[in-house]
């Protein structure tokens, strides 16, 4: 992610979505570790969109985690843990969604544009909840 302005939150979002990846002994970051950690932030504006869109944070947390098997405790999982292609196509998409909406930087609202963008469960999990890309009641997410 060079040459790219991430806000404080995202860092905060992406270091947490590492810890969730090593919590469920993961030897990679994916997508749902990257919603995972937008959750866990739960102050951006992502946040902020989900709340808007009458999700529960926190019972949206417990369906990312019902769906995601947890690896093998017995891995070690280092301090440099790589993105998967779909964690990378996700944040791929917050760059690309950024820059196509004239932001400077990436924030947590497009990370979570990113998020559903990739293939994956995490799409319909978000539907479920009422959150798509198109939005959500009578906002757009």
């Amino acid at each position: 992610m060079l040459g790219c302005n991430l806000t404080d939150r995202v860092g905060k979002a992406l270091q947490l979505a590492r810890q969730e990846a090593e919590r469920l002994h993961h030897p990679y970051v994916s997508t749902e570790h990257i919603l995972l950690g937008i959750l866990g932030e739960g102050e951006g504006v992502a946040a902020a969109v989900l709340r808007e869109c009458h999700v529960e944070l926190g019972a949206l947390r417990a369906r990312v985690e019902s769906s995601v098997k947890a690896g093998d405790p017995r891995n070690y999982i280092g301090p440099d843990v790589p993105y998967t292609s779909h964690g990378k196509r996700a944040l791929e998409r917050a760059m690309a969604e950024a820059g196509t909406l004239g932001y400077a930087y990436v924030g947590t609202e497009h990370l979570l544009l990113g998020v559903p963008a990739a293939p994956g469960a995490l799409p319909a999990l978000l539907a479920d909840a009422g959150v798509t890309l198109a939005g959500c009641g009578d906002s757009v997410c």
